[in-house]
């Protein structure tokens, strides 16, 4: 399992390092860069981990290479944090606020976004999707 994790680590971090060095940000404006790669994993999070629950169940390998790996690689929340000092320690503090709420607010946004759009994937069907009926309490009989 943690080499499933590893190699979708290595494809997602990858990946926003290439977008990184093709689309850096000025020190003190905002991030729209590290911005984007977020809203966009969360949204992939929701939609991915979501369309596996629904149409493959409880897979030992795919979910942890996909959405720990690939999008866990991808995302990196840690730098709202460390970008959002830095805005402040420039004088950027407006920059940093909208930065901070706007990358939390998107985020959420986004992968309730993903998540719909998985259910609306998904297929037709009239039981629940599984990671839907994983949430819901049975009655007893």
């Amino acid at each position: 399992m943690l080499l499933a994790i590893f190699c979708g680590g290595a494809i997602g971090t990858s990946g926003r390092d290439l977008l990184g060095l093709a689309a850096p940000n000025a020190p003190s404006t905002f991030p729209f860069t590290t911005f984007a790669v977020n809203v966009s994993g969360s949204l992939l999070i929701g939609l991915v981990l979501s369309l596996i629950l629904k149409r493959l169940g409880n897979t030992r390998y795919l979910r942890p290479f996909a959405c720990v790996g690939v999008v866990g690689g991808w995302t990196t929340m840690s730098a709202v944090a460390v970008q959002s000092d830095r805005l402040v320690s420039l004088g950027a503090t407006a920059t940093a606020a909208w930065y901070l709420l706007a990358s939390l607010a998107a985020s959420l946004l986004a992968s309730a976004a993903g998540i719909a759009l998985a259910r609306r994937l998904g297929g037709p069907g009239g039981e629940a999707s599984r990671s839907q009926a994983l949430l819901t309490p049975r009655a007893e009989s």
